[in-house]
């Protein structure tokens, strides 16, 4: 599970991480978190991004590379 936060001027409409959609555990995602499947052990590059209900998407993804085991 992949846990974040986030914050805008505008509502939060979405967090995307890996192309899968995260859960809002906050209002408006100010948290949120997601559970990535099918992880292969390894080296992973993990990209979260959002959108705002103005239709706003983030132009620099959030990204870190991990090591599953």
């Amino acid at each position: 599970t992949i846990r974040g936060t986030t914050t805008d001027n505008e509502a939060t409409k979405r967090v995307i991480v890996n192309g899968v959609e995260a859960k809002d555990v906050d209002y408006n995602f100010h948290q949120w978190e997601v559970t990535l499947t099918n992880l292969k052990p390894g080296k992973i590059k993990i990209e979260a991004y959002a959108e705002d209900t103005a239709g706003n998407k983030e132009l620099t993804p959030h990204t870190i590379t991990i090591d599953v085991r």
